[in-house]
């Protein structure tokens, strides 16, 4: 959601550092439009809750960094991406990963902790969350549409 402000980050936090973690826009959006039903105390017609989602640019915050890095290239060296889901399958691995992009020390302690952390916390410790595209109205093919640019610079298979 920081995405949009990069530019006044960097103008109060000049050593700033930025961990992007991108995801299959076709599961993200997804995601959000389930939230939002969730969220919502109105009768709101789920394909409403897709349209009003994908054509919101609150959630296009993941082009707005692409846009950002391609205008200040001179600022890349702040930036890691991190895979959504290599981080959920090695996350420890995903922390040492971006210590190392900084060149900041992981101490054992801190790491124990995280390591104790997910072992009490496993992904859904308190249930699956399901959703799908269809149930909101939309298609894989609009979404790769509209996050083009963010889909081919990750390589991401939607």
């Amino acid at each position: 959601m920081h995405g949009v402000y990069l530019d006044a980050i960097l103008a109060v936090y000049p050593d700033a550092m930025f961990i992007h973690t991108y995801r299959n826009p076709c599961k993200s959006i997804a995601s959000v439009c389930s939230l939002v039903q969730h969220f919502t105390t109105c009768a709101y017609d789920l394909k409403d809750i897709g349209r009003d989602v994908l054509d919101d640019p609150l959630f296009h915050a993941g082009n707005e960094i692409l846009e950002f890095r391609k205008n200040h290239p001179h600022q890349e060296h702040r930036f890691v991406d991190i895979d959504y889901e290599h981080l959920v399958r090695a996350p420890i691995d995903t922390v040492r990963q971006i210590y190392n992009k900084f060149g900041l020390d992981l101490s054992e302690q801190a790491e124990a902790k995280m390591k104790a952390y997910i072992k009490e916390n496993p992904q859904n410790k308190y249930g699956r969350h399901h959703y799908d595209l269809e149930t909101y109205g939309l298609k894989e093919e609009e979404i790769f549409e509209k996050f083009r640019d963010y889909i081919e610079y990750f390589n991401i298979q939607c």
